[in-house]
């Protein structure tokens, strides 16, 4: 009918819940990690505006940690990419992701 509010619910959308994949860094992970890259760079951009060092500091130091959380990731790719392609054990790489955890 025209004119009228369609208010279905679409099933083809799931709920996103962080660290769910298992297989490349996903699509969830890659989001709240821009998000938080977003809200750390805008944390330092008022702290500068403001002339709020602590505001400045904890931006950076969110930025840093999701480069960090970024990389750790793109390491566990690797070695899964390693894994699958035959280069390394699976203990090698389970080894590797728990070094990478600590």
């Amino acid at each position: 009918m025209p004119g009228t509010r369609d208010n279905r619910r679409c099933d083809a959308v799931a709920p996103v819940v962080r660290g769910a994949g298992a297989g490349a860094m996903g699509f969830d992970e890659k989001l709240h990690n821009m998000g938080q890259r977003v809200v750390g760079r805008a944390e330092e951009v008022a702290g500068k505006v403001t002339h709020n060092q602590r505001w400045e500091q904890e931006g950076r130091a969110r930025v840093a940690a999701v480069d960090e959380d970024t990389a750790r990731q793109k390491a566990k790719d690797v070695a899964k990419a390693q894994e699958a392609a035959g280069h390394i054990s699976r203990d090698e790489r389970l080894r590797l992701e728990r070094r990478d955890d600590a």
